[in-house]
């Protein structure tokens, strides 16, 4: 698949994560099977026309920008730093962590780096 439909299978999770639903809450909300929906956000088959202009209406946002992307980086860096916390705790909670792609050193320095750019921006927006 192209970097185009990559591109709208990562927007698709990142405003239906910032919204706060699950895979399978928004599978059910548009009215398609969860597994045609994990495909949607990996990749794996190209999101229908009528199914993007539903996604836009669940979500509140324009089906533009679902397609095309315009989320600030402002929101990516937040987005990205919640789901660092949430593997830092994932990890912590492991006994014995299994096919742990990172540890927890590599999870606080991408912490780290986020609080970094979150700094620049602000004194950018300054």
């Amino acid at each position: 698949m192209s970097d185009f439909n990559r591109n709208i299978g990562q927007r698709l999770y990142q405003y239906r994560t910032a919204a706060g639903f699950s895979q399978e809450d928004f599978a059910a909300a548009l009215n398609v099977n969860i597994s045609t929906y994990k495909n949607y956000e990996s990749h794996k088959v190209r999101l229908p026309l009528e199914t993007a202009a539903a996604a836009a209406e669940i979500l509140g946002v324009s089906i533009d920008k679902i397609v095309k992307g315009d989320m600030k980086i402002e929101t990516q860096i937040k987005d990205l730093k919640e789901s660092v916390s949430e593997e830092i705790k994932r990890v912590e909670n492991e006994k014995k962590p299994k096919n742990m792609v990172f540890d927890r050193v590599q999870l606080e320095r991408v912490r780290s780096a986020c609080d970094t750019l979150e700094r620049c921006l602000d004194r950018k927006n300054k």
